[in-house]
């Protein structure tokens, strides 16, 4: 938890750290309302990628949001050399559901399974 000004906020990372080539792969989430947590960033350096890091990283938060009973929300912005179907098959693995609304956010409630 961090307090600014008063204000509580809540965050997660989980962070890979590659000391050979001083990058690491990062995931956040932060509270937005008790109980639900949103994932602003999944980031896996160019570098990095084809190596299981982002599956290690929602892995870990899913688990731990299991373990918390969290709902967790995510926006898919492929602004990357990934598009969006891929950040879709990623997310899918882990339980996340498309929105009924087109480009609005992504979620998965607690002990959610992945598509196979």
């Amino acid at each position: 938890m961090l307090i600014i000004g008063g204000m509580e906020f809540k965050f997660i990372r989980f962070r890979i750290k590659v000391p050979e080539i001083s990058q690491s792969a990062l995931l956040e989430a932060e509270e937005d309302e008790p109980g639900t947590w949103y994932i602003p960033r999944l980031i896996v350096p160019p570098k990095l990628r084809h190596q299981g890091l982002a599956t290690s990283l929602l892995s870990e938060l899913a688990s731990w949001a299991d373990d918390n009973r969290i709902k967790l929300v995510l926006y898919i912005n492929p602004y990357g050399d990934l598009d969006r179907e891929q950040l879709q098959k990623l997310y899918y693995k882990f339980g996340f559901r498309a929105p009924a609304v087109p480009d609005d956010f992504y979620t998965r409630d607690p002990g959610e399974e992945g598509k196979s």
